[in-house]
């Protein structure tokens, strides 16, 4: 067994750390939502089942809002895209042999004509050439540097077609991940390549639970809000995997601050970089020595906020908060209740959180998370106001207006019962009396 900054080791068997929190967070929510269900009266099946229904389409939902909505260190990257042209050769040397148009020595076009045949194609400043295919050839020939482009070209029969293909530095925005979406390697359907959103993963989920709940007849706010008491539990738990894999980190912060994070300095200045939208070499600029720690072997480190930290903190509180007062005071409350208060509280968190957070999602400038947070906080909110305020018109208790459920009986167990015959019970004899020589036929009167 061995033991790596990111996964464990067993044999041949590569266990990530993220996938093992991951999994214990949900087997602990999972612990307490059972444990509940049996509490009060209801059948703990159903939270298997609905758990069953709510996690595929809670990670297509993370994957497809990350998707819709790439946050900035996902936009500011630029990735190379191969794109194809099909040009005449008089569009690219003149008489004498000459290139129309200016390249760099890597390649790259340095200034296009307006107006001229390369500018009409769609070819864009800083294009890459990457291969040649000159007329009828079989095979593009690659090409590495101006001469060997040169080469390609020179001698070729005026008016014959030539395809150029050029790599493209684009940005991975949602346009890329949509032109990629099947790219198993990165496109949006790589779920594996990295990129969950919360806000999908709860949506999806939510909507799961909720057909799993209609389809056996249940009474869905009663089971959303047990199911409110464990998401927090699970998120606690969860955010811990942002941790070891070394993400969702914030702004900088003094490196005296208590909890200050210390993150690899290559790894921060990534971050801060694609925040930013900067080259990858560039400078941060700003003054980093206040942010710059060193540990013993000399590695530099830089302080960050620890977002995970305090997101996992306040849904531990708000777990203790919503089971005690579920267990305490549940009768004060109605059914979809603590629904309604668990989205209060993460609103709430996740809108304040964003403003020191790095990895934010952008839209015309406008933070998508935080409008999201804003607008599913105040409805709820607002709900909750008007549901409290009117509770002293139904006198009526918790399980009262959601009654608890009879257990869901195995179909096949039922099958097994009613196709076993009934067992043969044996009539008890009668009991005879005894009869005796010296006994009189009848009593004397």
């Amino acid at each position: 067994m061995e033991f790596e900054s990111q996964f464990i080791r067993i044999g041949q068997v590569q266990l990530q750390y993220y996938g093992i929190i991951i999994v214990a967070a949900m087997i602990m929510a999972t612990f307490v939502g059972v444990n509940l269900a049996k509490r009060f009266g209801r059948d703990p099946e159903h939270i298997y089942g609905a758990l069953t229904w709510a996690i595929i389409p809670g990670i297509i939902m993370a994957r497809m809002w990350f998707v819709a909505f790439p946050p900035v260190t996902s936009t500011n990257i630029f990735v190379p895209e191969e794109y194809n042209y099909a040009l005449q050769i008089d569009d690219l040397v003149d008489e004498t042999g000459a290139f129309t148009f200016e390249l760099t020595p890597g390649l790259t076009f340095a200034d296009i004509e307006e107006g001229s045949a390369l500018d009409n194609t769609g070819l864009q400043l800083n294009d890459r050439v990457r291969s040649v295919r000159v007329g009828d050839a079989a095979e593009a020939t690659p090409v590495f540097d101006t001469t060997a482009l040169a080469n390609v070209l020179s001698g070729v029969d005026s008016g014959t077609e030539v395809r150029l293909t050029v790599d493209r530095q684009v940005p991975k925005d949602r346009n890329w991940y949509l032109r990629n979406f099947f790219d198993l390697d990165a496109g949006g359907i790589a779920i594996w390549s990295g990129g969950l959103s919360i806000f999908g993963a709860l949506l999806g989920g939510a909507a799961g639970a909720y057909i799993y709940f209609r389809r056996n007849g249940l009474h869905v706010p009663a089971w959303l809000d047990i199911a409110a008491i464990c998401i927090p539990l699970g998120q606690a738990v969860g955010r811990w995997a942002n941790y070891v894999n070394q993400e969702l980190f914030g702004d900088l912060v003094s490196k005296s601050y208590i909890l200050a994070l210390e993150i690899p300095e290559n790894i921060g200045l990534q971050a801060i970089r694609a925040a930013e939208g900067l080259p990858p070499n560039a400078s941060v600029g700003r003054n980093l020595l206040d942010y710059s720690v060193v540990d013993g072997a000399g590695n530099f480190f830089l302080t960050f906020h620890p977002l995970f930290l305090y997101e996992s903190l306040w849904s531990l509180a708000a777990f203790g908060v919503l089971m005690w007062l579920y267990l305490n005071h549940r009768d004060r409350f109605r059914p979809g209740d603590f629904f309604l208060m668990f989205i209060v509280q993460y609103s709430f968190i996740r809108f304040m959180l964003e403003f020191l957070r790095l990895e934010v999602t952008l839209v015309n400038g406008v933070n998508v998370s935080q409008v999201v947070t804003a607008v599913a906080g105040l409805i709820a909110l607002v709900l909750l106001v008007v549901r409290l305020g009117g509770r002293g018109s139904d006198p009526r208790r918790y399980d009262e207006i959601a009654p608890p459920e009879p257990p869901v009986e195995d179909p096949k167990a039922k099958d097994k019962k009613a196709d076993k015959p009934a067992k043969r019970t044996r009539k008890p004899k009668e009991a005879e009396t005894p009869k005796s020589e010296d006994t009189p036929a009848a009593d004397a009167t």
